[in-house]
Formats: structure tokens, sequence, C-alpha cells
């Protein structure tokens, strides 16, 4: 769920289905809803790059890579039915909380601009297989004010325990 600061933009949800594989390649398809507004879906890859198993690093840090390709209404992703691409990199801590930093940078097809942001929250594990995340998106370009960002809320669920109980 993305709660706009200005009352004139409207809430949006965002569903969205992530796979993340054991060596660090993640791969999403999804949706945003957003009242008076065409339905946006995505499709999307990003890679997951750990530091924890070096001497040097005493806290557990990662870095995540992704890319979207972004169109309206249908599951279309040719080169004329694309609304725009979205780049994200981000920078977290993994344990208890896993605080990120986030830039994410959109390109629009249809009147080629960019839009940039700033997300920042953290993460983390409310039951076993249960999380929840909070953030605050902020433009960077030219308003870089509260104003025009999002309040983010999300609930993950971890279907592992499928693989467990199979195996």
């Amino acid at each position: 769920i993305d709660q706009p600061f200005a009352e004139s933009d409207k809430i949006s949800y965002d569903f969205q289905i992530d796979f993340y594989s054991a060596t660090g390649l993640e791969f999403n398809i999804g949706t945003i809803i957003k009242e008076n507004s065409d339905r946006i879906n995505r499709i999307g890859v990003g890679y997951h790059f750990k530091l924890t198993d070096y001497g040097f690093i005493s806290t557990p840090f990662g870095f995540m890579a992704k890319y979207s390709k972004n169109t309206i209404n249908d599951f279309r992703f040719s080169s004329d039915d694309v609304y725009y691409d979205e780049l994200a990199v981000a920078f977290y801590r993994t344990g208890k909380l896993n605080p990120f930093v986030e830039f994410i940078s959109r390109y629009y097809e249809n009147d080629y601009t960019n839009e940039q942001f700033l997300r920042f929250g953290g993460l983390g594990r409310v039951k076993r297989f249960l999380t929840f995340s909070c953030s605050l998106k902020i433009p960077v370009a030219e308003k870089f004010d509260i104003g025009n960002g999002y309040i983010e809320t999300s609930v993950g669920i971890d279907f592992n325990w499928i693989n467990k109980l199979l195996f």
C-alpha cells in the first residue's frame, strides 16, 4: 500500500510475487492498482549480493540491483506497450530490522522523461514466515519534498515452509 502525502494523489495497491533463488537472483511479477487510473503491470529481475562471508565486514551487508518493465493494462512488453522502465539500486543491512536505502530511476517511454526517487526504511520479520516493511519514498528531481512523497507499507509471506514440509 502506497499512501501519498499529497491529498490530490490517491492510494495505490501494489500486488507482487517475488522469487528469490539461492544464487541471489530475484524474479518478480506484479500489478499496481490506483483509483481512477489504469492498472500498471510489471515484470522484473534483480540480483542480491550479500557481503556476509568476508572478515573485513563486521555487520552483514547487502547490495541489490533490479530492473523492471512496466506496462498499462496488460502483460505485453513489446516496445509499443511499455509505459516505463525502472532501475533500482539498494543497499541494506541484514539482521533484525534490515534497514535499507534505495535509489530508483524511472524512464517513461511515451514522453522520454525520467523520474528519480530515494526510498529508505526497514524490513522486519514478525513471525517465522511473515515479514513487515515500512518505507518512505521521496521524489528527488526538482521537489525533494516530503509533501510529494509516499509512505509505503507491505506484508510478505515466505513460502519456504512448504519446502520444509515436503522434504
